[in-house]
């Protein structure tokens, strides 16, 4: 069961790390009879390495040795456990479970390089999706909460937790194009608009126009107060190409945002991830206890909207009652759950908006007034096609929107 599966997982990977600490320390020590040698004696293959893919490839194929090269374990494990019973029977047995764990390393490899059972397809559940949609929701958090113009628009590499909460401001070219495609995961999520999106890059990439390069490549750490590079200047092949790949990728989603609809139901769902943030905080906590208009606010982003119309509605109920949320918590500051009303809030605001900057043709069309119900069939027909077309920035923009023109 999914109760008992993290502590198994843990204790599993305890057991491992333990049962390959002989094979860690071995490796470890050649490293540094290596490093040794060539820095003062040969002064050569100072660069050598090898990538993951070859290790991998040379460790599939070479398993048998592998084993047979690190039998020395389980040898030096029968006379370690020699040595330590003379020395009385206390020691004996403090040291029996791990040199036993160590004389199974040959069983270890051979049972963590068994073939994979392979996936046969099959759907996620709906507790596998909300548990995804709730880590998606939490990782977006960061980069909202710390992108912004208290780091010009580019984002932190990390953050202390504990003893103290302290930011550390420096960033990278990997922080920076993973921070751009972050925006389009939470736009893809729900929880930010198309605009919103545009708006934050947009200000990312003017940033990066100011900051210090090297024949056009970024250097590898800023300083987020100054924009300064932080000593040793250099240039990074390894976040150079993290960045590249990071604006192909960003380049390619910029096209198909185009195209996409300004406003689905991945609206609701992202609202729905944020207030199941909410709920999180006091989980165990009556219904009749949480605020009316939190639970109004559940109801509206429950099912599945059946047209553009219906979302429209739900987004323009949640208005007031995001508000209300907002406002039950004013004062409470350091209460979690403000700021998880304070997130609601803004997204039903930004959702909102882009109704009111986009689709108020959708909104007339949807209540028309009866001048316009007087005119005939084929302007039934046009309001039916109209509020059946895919509001995209393409469409608004160049192509136009079935129904509402010639």
């Amino acid at each position: 069961t999914r109760f008992w599966r993290d502590p198994r997982d843990r204790l599993l990977r305890s057991m491992f790390a333990v049962i390959f600490l002989p094979d860690y320390a071995g490796m470890a020590f050649d490293a540094i009879i290596r490093v040794v040698y060539r820095r003062i004696t040969s002064h050569r293959l100072l660069l050598e390495w090898e990538t993951a893919a070859d290790a991998h490839r040379r460790a599939r194929s070479r398993q048998l040795q592998f084993i047979l090269s690190r039998l020395w374990i389980p040898a030096a494990c029968v006379l370690l456990f020699v040595v330590v019973a003379a020395h009385g029977t206390a020691a004996m047995v403090a040291a029996a479970p791990f040199l036993l764990l160590w004389a199974l390393f040959p069983v270890a490899v051979m049972v963590i390089n068994r073939p994979a059972k392979s996936w046969r397809g099959g759907t996620l559940t709906a507790d596998d999706r909300r548990f995804l949609r709730a880590v998606a929701r939490r990782t977006w958090r960061y980069f909202d909460d710390f992108v912004g113009p208290q780091t010009s628009w580019l984002p932190p590499d990390n953050i202390q937790e504990t003893p103290t909460r302290q930011i550390f401001m420096r960033t990278s070219p990997t922080n920076i194009g993973l921070s751009m495609l972050a925006t389009v995961a939470a736009n893809d999520f729900g929880y930010i608009t198309i605009d919103d999106l545009v708006e934050r890059n947009l200000r990312t990439l003017e940033t990066l126009t100011r900051l210090e390069r090297f024949e056009g490549h970024l250097l590898n750490w800023y300083d987020l107060s100054t924009l300064e590079p932080l000593r040793p200047r250099y240039v990074s092949a390894v976040d150079s190409g993290n960045l590249l790949a990071s604006l192909w990728t960003f380049e390619t989603s910029c096209d198909e945002l185009a195209a996409r609809p300004l406003l689905d139901d991945a609206a609701l769902r992202g609202i729905a991830d944020t207030l199941r943030m909410f709920r999180q905080i006091a989980p165990n906590q009556k219904e009749a206890e949480r605020p009316l208009a939190f639970l109004r606010l559940e109801g509206l982003t429950r099912g599945n909207p059946a047209n553009l119309e219906e979302i429209i509605l739900r987004i323009r109920a949640a208005r007031q009652l995001a508000q209300d949320l907002l406002l039950h918590y004013r004062g409470q500051e350091t209460d979690p759950r403000a700021y998880w009303a304070q997130q609601i809030s803004k997204q039903v605001a930004a959702w909102n908006g882009v109704i009111d900057k986009y689709l108020r043709p959708v909104e007339i069309l949807m209540s028309p007034p009866a001048q316009l119900m007087s005119l005939g069939e084929a302007t039934h027909e046009s309001r039916r096609e109209a509020l059946a077309a895919t509001f995209s920035l393409r469409n608004i923009a160049i192509e136009g929107i079935a129904g509402l023109v010639p």
